[in-house]
């Protein structure tokens, strides 16, 4: 199953659980994952999401002060 799928039914299931406004939701999902903030990973039929450890912008890069 691929991540656009999974991310589908990631959001099926939040959505009830928190009440939350599907396209808002739905919107901020999908542009993390489009970004790479937010991984899946599927294994054997179970599927786990995970946050980056930082976040990564499209827009602007982080200049190093060093």
């Amino acid at each position: 199953m691929g991540g656009e799928r999974n991310l589908k039914l990631l959001i099926d299931r939040i959505i009830p659980a928190q009440n939350a406004d599907r396209d808002v939701l739905e919107s901020a999902l999908v542009q993390a994952f489009a970004n790479g903030n937010l991984k899946c990973h599927a294994k054997d039929g179970k599927v786990k999401w995970q946050w980056q450890d930082y976040l990564r912008s499209p827009h602007f890069k982080l200049k190093d002060t060093r």
